[in-house]
């Protein structure tokens, strides 16, 4: 199952993190905003508008090629507002939207939107706790 990490551009180790968790227990995480050069320099936006451009595109895509999205929402507060763009196109494609941490705007309560407090909370429901 491909899904896609949506998080505060902040949270970017975090997002790291959780895919490795995913990947380990058979996942396939789609997260390469939270590996690219401007995120381990910590540089919330890219140099040019190019870059800009292919950065968003690319998460796009990851987000089609997508069977969920998963939000982390662990109350780091977003810097770019892109969280919310990502997690609203995903829905817009009626994704699975899956919100691990507390539902803090009230589009996390639209139907079909799942909430976990906790990323094992999220495994176990589904089937995928191997910690």
């Amino acid at each position: 199952m491909k899904i896609y990490i949506a998080s505060s551009f902040k949270n970017a180790a975090e997002v790291r993190d959780l895919a490795a968790r995913m990947k380990a227990v058979g996942l396939e995480p789609l997260c390469a905003w939270a590996r690219t050069k401007f995120a381990h320099a910590g540089q919330i936006l890219p140099d040019t508008v190019e870059e800009s451009t292919e950065e968003a595109y690319r998460d796009l895509d990851e987000i089609e090629a997508a069977n969920a999205v998963v939000f982390l929402n662990n109350g780091v507060p977003s810097t770019t507002g892109g969280m919310h763009f990502e997690v609203g196109y995903a829905y817009a494609m009626e994704k699975e939207l899956i919100i691990l941490g507390p539902r803090s705007s009230v589009f996390h309560h639209l139907k079909g939107v799942r909430q976990f407090d906790t990323v094992n909370d999220f495994l176990e429901a589904y089937g995928l706790d191997r910690s």
